[in-house]
């Protein structure tokens, strides 16, 4: 789904009749397609910029899904107890059917638009829904987050896509930020493991975006040793969790 089609169906979605009906979503679930879990930084307060690469990333990452595709899309706050759910559903599809079966099956190209309209439309006002009410949080609870949210929804018989929109500043009780900045990496990941936080992420590609700039309102540039110390631990941790390929930049990286 290219650019124009993404928005053209975003501006249907208002009007679309499917918004009045009940979708069975779990019925559009593939029991052999891949998972997709979007995790959205909650903790730091976006500015302009920020929200534009979160928008451009979201499109890509809804434009690319595929019928029977499940999306979740979850907050990383100051704890994982709080984390909500905004988005957790299936692309609309019609499943390959013999000649009789589709005679007489309620599936249609028309039926799968609309409901494919519903979604965006649902996507694009829980995500924008959370930003409007955003508060900036004094920890950032990001290990724990991924670590937890892998756990239930990725499935290791299934594919799985895994974006995090965040400036992967961990400060939280279990790694204050002092000790995210200071302490050696090869010690936290140590730490971790021990603990059996390690997410497990065995076959899922890593996607991150937003990365590059500090905390707070001013959103400055990291340092370059600061910059560089962030990248390793967090290469390091996807690396021990199984994860491949791994890409962390500050915009969406496109396939």
């Amino acid at each position: 789904m290219g650019f124009f089609l993404f928005a053209a169906l975003a501006l249907l979605a208002l009007s679309s009749p499917a918004r009045a009906q009940t979708i069975d979503w779990a019925g559009y679930c593939s029991p052999s397609a891949k998972r997709v879990l979007l995790l959205v930084d909650i903790t730091t307060p976006y500015d302009t910029q920020d929200k534009q690469i979160l928008v451009d990333g979201l499109q890509s990452i809804v434009g690319k899904l595929g019928g029977g595709e499940r999306i979740v899309i979850r907050t990383i706050a100051d704890s994982y107890t709080h984390t909500e759910k905004l988005i957790d559903r299936c692309m609309p599809y019609c499943p390959p059917m013999s000649f009789w079966d589709e005679l007489f099956s309620n599936c249609t190209g028309g039926l799968i638009l609309n409901h494919k309209r519903a979604l965006i439309s649902e996507i694009r006002a829980s995500v924008r829904g959370r930003l409007d009410q955003f508060k900036e949080l004094e920890h950032s609870e990001i290990v724990s987050t991924i670590t937890q949210s892998a756990k239930e929804v990725l499935s290791p018989e299934q594919g799985a896509e895994v974006y995090i929109f965040s400036d992967l500043i961990e400060n939280s009780e279990y790694i204050p930020g002092g000790a995210f900045r200071e302490e050696p990496n090869a010690a936290l990941i140590a730490r971790i493991e021990a603990d059996n936080f390690l997410p497990n992420l065995q076959g899922a590609t890593v996607k991150i975006f937003g990365v590059g700039r500090g905390g707070g309102e001013e959103r400055a540039p990291l340092s370059v040793p600061r910059l560089n110390k962030l990248l390793d631990f967090w290469n390091t941790l996807f690396e021990r969790s199984g994860a491949a390929p791994v890409t962390i930049s500050q915009n969406l990286v496109a396939d």
